[in-house]
């Protein structure tokens, strides 16, 4: 009866799409439809490397996801979608456990909460993926922070659980997309974050702040750093819109522009690893 069961199990995960093989259907029609190609030519700036969007997408993912797809969709698609819809991604399985004891007593904890179903924590047993708002239940906390201080067996993989916590803020993601160039002097000076980009201009529009000139980034001309903050904007409207043709638009617009910022520094798309 128990192999039956765990047979049942396997069938229904690889009818929903968890076991990988019909991944790419579980995609939204947004995710079908907006156009990420513009990204491939879309450098970062990643330890001093420069690297394409998409090999720094899949490393810094690795970390929050492991070696997992997100329903079918791509590392950039993903990415960007922590950045711009963290509240549409709190109660999606993105958090990857390795360990199955691990996962074992997470689920022992979350049991025992009523806002739980067994069918979830049996996928989350499976996959080894769960959600923030899970792993971030009061129960689980606890148990991280018990199993934290057992430096010899669980202090390690609760470090990685920590680790994908954190690399899954929007505000973190963001900060580490450094993809402006600072300047035409030299490759390994520090590239420019979206977040500082969206913050530089982030003053409050009231009358106390009425004299206050946004904070010009270095190596940027005003009018540069204005239309990149309106380019990026408008993907970030239209991404949480999810209005695929708009978005498509808008970054389109903002990879376009990131080469004329420093062309003696900003790498050919070919050579991006």
């Amino acid at each position: 009866m128990q192999r039956y069961s765990r047979l049942l199990l396997l069938v229904t995960l690889g009818l929903n799409g968890c076991g990988g093989g019909s991944d790419e259907d579980r995609r939204s029609d947004f995710a079908r439809t907006v156009d990420l190609g513009p990204l491939s030519m879309m450098a970062v700036q990643d330890s001093g490397r420069i690297k394409s969007f998409e090999s720094f997408a899949r490393g810094t993912l690795r970390m929050v996801t492991g070696a997992k797809s997100i329903d079918g969709q791509e590392n950039t698609f993903t990415y960007l979608d922590l950045i711009f819809r963290p509240q549409a991604n709190f109660d999606k399985d993105i958090i990857y456990v390795k360990k199955k004891p691990i996962r074992e007593r997470i689920i022992k904890a979350l049991q025992e909460a009523p806002d739980v179903a067994q069918a979830r924590l049996d996928s989350f047993m499976e996959t080894g993926l769960t959600s923030l708002r899970l792993i971030s239940h009061p129960r689980v906390l606890d148990l991280l922070e018990e199993m934290r201080k057992n430096l010899i067996t669980t202090a390690k993989p609760t470090n990685a659980i920590y680790g994908a916590l954190n690399w899954a803020k929007s505000d973190n993601l963001s900060f580490a997309l450094r993809i402006i160039p600072t300047s035409s002097t030299g490759a390994e000076d520090e590239w420019h974050s979206v977040y500082r980009l969206v913050n530089a201009a982030g003053a409050p529009q009231d009358q106390a702040h009425a004299e206050m000139a946004p904070q010009l980034l270095e190596g940027l001309a005003a009018e540069q750093q204005e239309k990149l903050t309106s380019a990026w904007s408008a993907i970030a409207v239209n991404w949480q819109a999810q209005d695929a043709a708009a978005a498509s638009t808008a970054i389109t617009e903002f990879v376009g522009m990131l080469p004329g910022i420093a062309p003696d520094v900003y790498p050919d798309f070919n050579r991006l690893s």
